[in-house]
């Protein structure tokens, strides 16, 4: 079904022309993904980025793999040393890039990623109960977070019907400290 705008009326009946309609404006204007309110913020270097950070924070971290991680300012958390950190990301990197450096230096308490397989730093600290893992599907990953982007708090996924999770386990494993 379509719907199609034909004309907007005043309360007196008159008709209204969107576009010059300062009411029409300001609500079109709050639905919009840009702002003038947050002008971006240029840094000198990544500590300074990455310098509000704080203990037990959880950090969306981009990248598919290895392509595209934001590297400068992995090397900024490094530098601060903050532990406790939640990192929600596709993978954990490998041993001696991207969150595995950060992994190495035990700066990161939970993961929840879909991948994990090449990074024997993730595999020593999770088997020896340092590090709790949360696995998510890629797909199911990508929509908790979009959906937690656009403020929707809960979606519906077929995707572990007939496992552990669909009979009422937890595919979580948790830290022993």
């Amino acid at each position: 079904m379509a719907f199609r705008l034909t004309r907007l009326l005043s309360p007196s009946g008159t008709r209204i022309n969107p576009y010059r309609c300062p009411a029409l404006t300001a609500a079109s204007a709050a639905f919009s993904t840009s702002s003038r309110l947050f002008t971006p913020k240029f840094y000198s270097n990544p500590q300074e980025a990455v310098a509000d950070v704080g203990e037990g924070s959880k950090l969306l971290v981009g990248g598919f793999g290895l392509c595209g991680i934001p590297e400068n300012l992995i090397s900024g958390l490094l530098a601060t040393k903050v532990k406790g950190l939640t990192v929600v990301s596709n993978n954990a990197g490998v041993d001696d890039f991207g969150l595995g450096l950060l992994l190495k230096q035990g700066q990161i308490k939970r993961m929840i990623s879909s991948y994990v397989g090449e990074n024997k730093e993730f595999e020593r600290q999770y088997l020896g109960g340092e590090l709790e893992v949360e696995l998510t599907p890629q797909g199911t990953l990508a929509e908790r977070i979009r959906a937690g982007g656009a403020g929707i708090p809960a979606f519906f996924t077929p995707t572990a019907f007939g496992t552990l999770v669909h009979e009422g386990g937890s595919p979580i494993k948790y830290a022993c400290y």
